[in-house]
């Protein structure tokens, strides 16, 4: 969620961070099967984002799918522990 600039990304969307890690090809087949999978979504026409001190920023509403995911990350090694704790983690990469 990289409009959260200021701040420590633990949460990515997605189709955001998708798109920059595939190549064209795997981001058409990507999106292809998330349009399969996810039946029904909807968003306002616009969505903005407030930094709390009165400055709102806007957020590309076709951009992100609304999904978020962990990354684990070298800077954040007491979440890295708690996430390869949960039971899904366990059961996807052990």
């Amino acid at each position: 969620m990289d409009y959260l600039e200021y701040n420590t990304r633990m949460l990515y969307d997605m189709s955001d961070i998708m798109s920059h890690c595939f190549s064209d090809k795997q981001e058409t087949d990507y999106r292809n099967a998330f349009d399969k999978t996810v039946l029904y979504k909807q968003t306002t026409e616009k969505a903005y984002y407030s930094l709390g001190n009165g400055t709102e920023l806007p957020i590309d509403v076709d951009r992100f799918c609304g999904l978020s995911m962990y990354l684990p990350q070298s800077d954040l090694p007491k979440l890295n522990d708690w996430y390869k704790d949960l039971d899904w983690y366990k059961a996807v990469y052990e």
